[in-house]
């Protein structure tokens, strides 16, 4: 279990983020702050905007307006009001490295081997040495309990492991914050519970986490605070505990996921 100081700083804010695709509202008003060294797990409904938030603020989106600072530093716009703009490609890969996001699909190169997935980003964004590269990949490949699987390629694996070797690839270039986006969701539950240890583990040693999951048990016990959106906006921010309350406001919907859960089993 974690003991989190009481004077944690928030590393991640959000203010006043909203996003249009067309006339459709996507985002309305989104203002949020995650504390360094936490897990802050998005919940909610389909459609409610929890993967296209992480995708704002890993620049793979843009938006219309508000603004997301990591460690104090706006992030994918530079200026103010009329002046403001998107920043370059080239400036954007720089803020991608760092902040670590693994996806639903474990988007791995099918063609490159284990090392080769982890270590193109060391090498092309960070410029370290394909030696140094090599290091980073054979630690972080032991930490989500693949060792040796350096030279294996993406058909060779199961799900599970494609997954951990995608959660390596993230954390190789040590991210500030690492986003989660249903990482589980293609997974049987034998697989599953390969990568939530993983995630687990993750938090025990304070790694700054924003996981989109419907995992509702995991979530209660490894978050340190909880998100409810629907509709493209915040409606709630609970303690994990207090999810499983009647009186919470994310009550209704843990209490769907835990019968449709029930009735699959």
């Amino acid at each position: 279990m974690r003991i989190l100081a009481s004077n944690q700083s928030p590393i991640l804010f959000i203010e006043g983020l909203s996003k249009l695709i067309g006339t459709q509202s996507i985002l309305t008003d989104v203002s949020l702050s995650v504390r360094r060294g936490t897990v802050t797990a998005l919940i909610g409904p389909s459609g409610a905007g929890k993967s296209t938030l992480l995708r704002c603020i890993n620049a793979l989106e843009d938006y219309q307006a508000g603004e997301i600072r990591l460690a104090g530093k706006q992030l994918s716009y530079a200026g103010e009001g009329s002046a403001r703009r998107r920043l370059p490609d080239r400036l954007l890969a720089g803020e991608r490295s760092r902040i670590g996001m693994v996806f639903q699909s474990y988007t791995l190169f099918p063609h490159l081997s284990v090392e080769d997935n982890i270590t193109l980003g060391l090498r092309h964004v960070k410029k370290l040495s394909r030696t140094k590269a090599s290091e980073l990949a054979d630690h972080w490949l032991a930490r989500v309990g693949l060792p040796g699987f350096q030279h294996r390629y993406p058909h060779q694996l199961s799900g599970g492991q494609l997954q951990r070797i995608a959660i390596a690839r993230a954390l190789a270039l040590e991210p500030e914050l690492l986003l989660l986006d249903e990482v589980t969701s293609a997974l049987d539950p034998e697989l599953t519970g390969e990568v939530l240890a993983v995630i687990r583990d993750l938090a025990s040693v304070g790694t700054t986490m924003l996981v989109v999951s419907h995992e509702m048990a995991f979530i209660r016990e490894v978050a340190d605070e909880v998100v409810l959106m629907r509709d493209g906006r915040i409606v709630a921010v609970e303690t994990p505990h207090a999810l499983f309350e009647p009186s919470s406001a994310a009550a209704a919907f843990v209490s769907r996921l835990t019968w449709s859960a029930r009735s699959t089993a």
